[in-house]
């Protein structure tokens, strides 16, 4: 019998069981997208209709769309009487999505509702504490290597080393000469070995200390005056106005445009398609490269500017990336709208998104934009660093070095993850090291020595895995206008923690903070102050704390 188009669809459309599947135990659609860790079972339980026939099998439909092409497999999992559960290992990093399938009177049937999509994270995403690594200060790759073991006496496990590749005119390292090897004056003398070799033993050396390495990747922009502008201006996006006819680089500051004279722009759409491969096939052999080096040390690639990125290229070479590196930690610096983000890191499979705790610098906006990360914890995973190459020093951006102290606290404790320092945090600098100019070494001094007080940070952290839980923090301190006070809470939501710390650089303040008994994870008489000057007082169920000017108290449970 001949069935037309017409005959089909509405066959499909009034076909049994269609509906059959009453309650999900996970979310579906794009937006609605989580995340779990690599070797974490996919809790998944799947309630049908009791007033339809029981399902004969019903099977997980599961595709990874991270490499460049489709990888899919199926999971069959069991149920008792029209409720079906399980535990789904899921085999790939990155982007997954699924969906169920069922056998129902013999005809196997999609569930209705959309795709569910998470992203698997690498297990070494778990504890990350990063030292960002400004190398034009420092000296050699020779000089480097001591650098490490200091960085790691302080409590860290990861480098973020910004780009120390053969520099242009400008000596920017975010304006490369080349994309391969190592600037001249990072070279150690009166070494016979080339600078490749030379990185590569740094790369050894960072691998025997167990010191994980972070390294830039930067896709939209080269030097106006490099060899890719010499040899391949066909790779530029042209611009009349320019009197080279090459478009430069840019960045906008919420108001207006501002160009990089030094930068020029890549241009990813070229009409000639086997010019545009020529392109695109030289940026991934720089991206693999790189990120070969990272993975050595079980480490992380940074995309920078990732905003700016042309997005059909990005998703192609993040493919190729996580094809020859699947375990790779991929941190993205994405700037733009909630919904831009949250989809970008989905197209992308980000793991990381840089947070700008610098740049709200008085307690109510902070306290806002803390609870606005804690919020994210089942799409976006955020950095929570003190500052960046890019900000300021702290000494500069908070009015006082003191206030170093009280936004460290803030950034390792009350962040929703992995924190970190840049170069010369630890030291108070009065301002920030410059990470443009060719310079010698310099002999980093500043106005006060927070060495001890990192160090015990980062033995809390690494000890305490709640202060790497996105989503397990309530703030305690009744909106106050200098104090930030807040519980972290164990898997089990027990309060393990106390956080309070007074972020005004001149006045001491008081607050009062009433403890839930029945939620503390052992009594009462454990409490103890952990670290900090500020004085507490246990009245009952409350807790009385003042707190200096940039001083703190932390609170826990032994």
């Amino acid at each position: 019998m001949m069935f037309t188009k017409t005959d089909v669809l509405n066959r499909q459309l009034i076909i049994p069981g269609g509906d059959a599947i009453i309650e999900r135990s996970y979310p579906v659609g794009r937006k609605n997208y989580f995340r779990i860790f690599r070797h974490e079972d996919l809790n998944l339980t799947i309630k049908f209709d009791p007033q339809q026939p029981r399902p004969e099998k019903v099977c997980i439909y599961f595709e990874n769309v991270a490499f460049n092409k489709s990888r899919t497999y199926a999971y069959r999992i069991k149920g008792k009487e029209w409720t079906f559960t399980s535990k789904v290992p899921l085999r790939f990093h990155g982007v997954t999505r699924f969906k169920v399938k069922y056998l129902l009177r013999h005809k196997w049937y999609w569930d209705r509702r959309p795709f569910s999509y998470v992203i698997v994270d690498p297990e070494e995403l778990k504890d990350l504490r990063i030292y960002t690594f400004i190398p034009n200060v420092i000296g050699h790759v020779g000089d480097w290597m001591q650098e490490v073991r200091r960085i790691k006496d302080l409590g860290y496990n990861m480098i973020h080393i910004l780009p120390i590749t053969p520099m242009g005119e400008s000596e920017s390292p975010y304006a490369a000469y080349d994309l391969i090897g190592l600037d001249q004056h990072f070279i150690k003398p009166n070494d016979s070995r080339s600078g490749k070799e030379q990185l590569e033993s740094f790369v050894d050396c960072a691998v025997k200390l167990k010191m994980r390495l972070c390294f830039d990747l930067v896709f939209n922009n080269i030097g106006v005056d490099s060899r890719i502008c010499r040899l391949r201006p066909d790779w530029l996006t042209e611009d009349p106005d320019e009197e080279d006819g090459i478009r430069r680089g840019a960045w906008h500051d919420g108001r207006q445009w501002h160009k990089w004279r030094d930068l020029a722009f890549l241009n990813y759409d070229l009409p000639c398609s086997h010019t545009r491969d020529e392109l695109w096939q030289y940026m991934k052999e720089y991206a693999l490269y790189w990120t070969g080096l990272a993975a050595k040390t079980k480490g992380m690639i940074r995309l920078d500017n990732l905003h700016s990125s042309h997005e059909s290229f990005m998703r192609w070479v993040l493919g190729e990336i996580r094809k020859a590196y699947p375990h790779i930690i991929i941190f993205g610096e994405l700037f733009d709208t909630e919904d831009v983000v949250e989809e970008k890191a989905l197209q992308y499979g980000l793991n990381f998104l840089l947070g700008t705790s610098w740049e709200h610098k008085f307690v109510p906006q902070l306290r806002d934009y803390i609870k606005y990360t804690h919020s994210k914890k089942r799409k976006l995973n955020y950095l929570f660093p003190i500052n960046s190459h890019d900000s300021y020093s702290p000494t500069e951006e908070f009015g006082s070095v003191m206030a170093t102290q009280s936004r460290l606290i803030v950034s390792s404790l009350l962040g929703p993850g992995p924190s970190g320092i840049t170069q010369g945090v630890e030291f108070g600098i009065e301002k920030k090291l410059k990470f443009i100019g060719r310079q010698a070494k310099v002999i980093i001094k500043g106005q006060h020595d927070f060495t001890d007080l990192i160090r015990n940070l980062n033995k809390l952290i690494a000890d305490n895995a709640v202060f790497q839980i996105p989503g397990n923090l309530e703030f305690v301190d009744h909106n106050h206008h200098a104090i930030l006070a807040a519980y972290r809470f164990d898997k089990e939501k027990n309060i393990r923690f106390l956080i309070a710390v007074n972020l005004d650089i001149h006045n001491a303040h008081k607050i009062t903070v009433t403890i839930p008994l029945q939620q503390l994870a052992m009594g009462l008489e454990s409490m103890q102050c952990l670290l900090g000057e500020g004085h507490w007082e246990l009245s009952g169920s409350e807790i009385h704390l003042s707190l200096p000017a940039n001083q703190f108290c932390i609170l826990g449970c032994s």
